[in-house]
């Protein structure tokens, strides 16, 4: 049985205006082998409780907004750089938080790159708001504003960091980014990683974000090419 903010999160993703051509899904954390294939069985061998039961939940999510788009269920092993090595002709992003797994999917002749992330809506520890948040994600809002505000900010980051590297395969830290959550651009900035990137990396990212019953929900999806 999913959990009420899981519900709350399917109503109102029921009703919001998502790019065309996405298919998304819930699942609960699994840890049963059954629901694995072998290839992915062997990915999670070595991996403690916790983290078979978010693979599986998220592989399950996965299946069904394959499902959904109307591709047959099929392996999502992981790659090297151990992101989700999708079926031909697919592209997408799981995330897990709390009890609740979910994916995006779509064809990848219409995406390149796809980012979603569910974070709790919580305040974030301070020792880290330094390290992911610049003073401009933080400018011209309100201190009283301020508690939840970063972990909302790096939820954007993190959308936007899976699914530019879906399409770049590059790496760089969060400072190299700043959010304006206002209208949901993301922005690389003149920080010494983000400068080193390829040039043609560099555009400006959309980061669509929900908060529903205690959760953050953030997705980038960049059309292809």
């Amino acid at each position: 049985m999913m959990s009420t903010e899981a519900e709350s999160l399917r109503t109102l993703l029921a009703r919001s205006d998502l790019p065309l051509g996405l298919a998304w899904a819930m699942s609960e954390p699994m840890d049963d082998p059954n629901q694995l294939f072998p290839e992915e069985q062997q990915a999670i061998a070595h991996a403690i409780p916790i983290r078979r039961a978010e693979f599986t939940g998220g592989r399950i999510a996965a299946r069904k907004a394959m499902w959904a788009l109307g591709f047959h269920p099929a392996a999502i092993p992981m790659t090297e750089d151990r992101a989700p090595a999708w079926p031909d002709g697919l592209i997408g992003s799981i995330t897990h938080a709390d009890d609740i797994c979910m994916a995006v999917v779509a064809q990848s002749g219409r995406y390149d790159g796809l980012g979603l992330d569910l974070e709790p809506d919580v305040a974030m520890d301070p020792d880290l708001v330094a390290d992911l948040c610049r003073d401009e994600d933080l400018a011209n809002v309100p201190v009283a504003e301020q508690v939840k505000l970063p972990k909302r900010i790096f939820s954007a980051k993190e959308a936007a960091f899976k699914a530019h590297y879906a399409r770049y395969r590059t790496l760089f830290d969060f400072e190299a980014l700043t959010v304006d959550l206002a209208t949901g651009r993301v922005q690389f900035t003149q920080d010494q990683e983000a400068l080193a990137l390829p040039q043609t990396a560099l555009g400006d990212l959309t980061v669509q974000q929900w908060i529903c019953d205690g959760m953050i929900l953030s997705l980038c999806a960049l059309p292809a090419h």
